[in-house]
C-alpha cells in the first residue's frame, strides 16, 4: 500500500480503472457487469364464478391477457431467457391471487 502525504498510510486503498474500449466503456459500465429487464406474471382465480386469467407485464409494454394456464405462461417465458425472482400469493374464500417476478440479462 503506499503511503501518503506526511509519511501516513491513508485510510482506503485507491482503485485503479481498468481502461477498456468499447459501448461498456462509453456508457460508464465495466464489461461483464450484467444489464436485467424486468417482467412480472398475475394469476386470479375465483372458485365460485369459476373464471380465472393470466396477464404478463413485459418491459416497455402493457399488460396483457394470456392464453394457457399459469405453468404454460412461466414455462414459455422461461424458454425466453426469463428467470423467477420472487412469488406472492394470497387469497380467502374462494378466490386467490399470484403474482410473479421474473428477470432477463440483456446486452451480454
Amino acid at each position: 500500500m503506499t503511503t501518503g502525504t506526511a509519511g501516513r498510510t491513508p485510510r482506503w486503498p485507491v482503485v485503479t480503472r481498468c481502461r477498456r474500449s468499447g459501448p461498456a466503456e462509453r456508457l460508464g459500465y465495466r464489461l461483464g457487469v450484467p444489464t436485467w429487464e424486468y417482467a412480472s406474471v398475475i394469476t386470479a382465480n375465483d372458485a365460485e364464478s369459476q373464471r380465472a386469467g393470466v396477464s404478463i407485464k413485459l418491459p416497455g409494454g402493457a399488460s396483457e391477457r394470456q392464453q394457457g394456464d399459469t405453468s404454460s405462461v412461466l414455462n414459455k417465458l422461461g424458454a425466453e431467457g426469463w428467470e423467477l425472482v420472487s412469488y406472492h400469493s394470497s387469497g380467502a374464500g374462494t378466490w386467490g391471487f399470484e403474482q410473479f417476478w421474473l428477470k432477463r440479462q440483456v446486452g451480454s
